[in-house]
């Protein structure tokens, strides 16, 4: 009997930890949605801008890689107790472009200039070669 009456005193420890783990595997579950929306957006990206780049005069073939992260839109100021899962956008922050074809160098200015024009990076952070 004295082993039920010490099980009993255990018993509101027990449910915290059984919480805690819930909620740390919810937790983790949503973070792994998150990666796979910013990774779905880059790869969707990338087909979209390898089928454009290949339609260049000159251009044969290409392998497109983007950068993406997350940012928060909305005001310049992010609380991290007022951010929400829709104000979460990703962005192309770089690119690199492997291209087979008659590479000119005013072929590669056109792409990197159509690349920084789509996604609104400089050009010191995209990649062109040829």
């Amino acid at each position: 009997m004295s082993s039920f009456f010490g099980l009993k005193k255990l018993f509101p420890a027990l449910i915290g930890i059984a919480l805690f783990l819930v909620i740390g595997v919810l937790m983790a579950s949503g973070a792994d949605k998150d990666t796979s929306d910013a990774e779905r957006f880059r790869d969707a990206e990338q087909k979209r801008l390898k089928d454009l780049i290949v339609s260049l005069d000159g251009v044969e073939s290409a392998e497109v890689m983007l950068s993406v992260e997350e940012s928060f839109s909305g005001s310049g100021s992010v609380s991290v107790f007022a951010s929400s899962e829709k104000n979460k956008t990703p962005k192309i922050v770089g690119a690199a472009v492997i291209c087979r074809g008659r590479g000119t160098e005013k072929l590669r200015l056109e792409i990197i200039r159509l690349i920084g024009g789509l996604y609104g990076i400089g050009s010191n952070k995209i990649s062109v070669i040829f």
